[in-house]
């Protein structure tokens, strides 16, 4: 299993057990916790990672979604994060933040100082995601940009057919 060094990782002698490697099959998730912090612990060709759990999209739980080939795909707009990196697959600079795992007698563990100091540097990030979700003025359904839409059928009669995947893809 190719987990790195653990003695050389572990500068915690505090490391907490977020799983066992009995419970991770190949392109598994086990969701996990620490002091409220959201992790996943996944495994993908006898590598271990440990990642922040929740998709930095909009905050879904990432053990929901679906790992397979090497890939976790976020369930609820489906971007998807490389297992070996975290970083996303396609466009975009999104990645998730991976910790250091320990694997010392199949337990999987990780330092909670570090998990908890990187948590304390996203609050900022958190304020600003609520406050740019919640804009300071409500606008009625008439009131919104766009083109006009036919009952029933609304705008799909002005997606060229040969772009609708390209359309589908890219909607929120």
């Amino acid at each position: 299993m190719d987990v790195g060094r653990p003695a050389q990782q572990s500068r915690s002698p505090d490391a907490v057990v977020v799983a066992c490697t009995h419970e991770l099959p190949d392109d598994g998730i086990k969701a996990a916790q620490i002091e409220g912090v959201e992790l996943i612990v996944v495994r993908h060709a006898d590598t271990i990672s440990i990642f922040q759990g929740r998709c930095p999209h909009q905050g879904t739980l990432l053990s929901e979604g679906i790992l397979k080939d090497g890939i976790l795909t976020c369930r609820a707009h489906g971007w998807q994060f490389a297992c070996a990196s975290g970083c996303r697959v396609g466009e975009g600079s999104a990645q998730l933040k991976k910790f250091n795992a320990i694997v010392v007698d199949h337990e999987v563990k990780v330092d909670p100082g570090e998990v908890l100091a990187w948590s304390a540097r996203q609050q900022p990030d958190l304020s600003e995601r609520v406050s740019r979700s919640h804009p300071s003025q409500v606008r009625s359904l008439a009131q919104l940009p766009g083109p006009k839409g036919i009952p029933l059928l609304g705008n799909a009669l002005q997606v060229p057919p040969s772009r609708a995947h390209l359309v589908l893809e890219h909607s929120p």
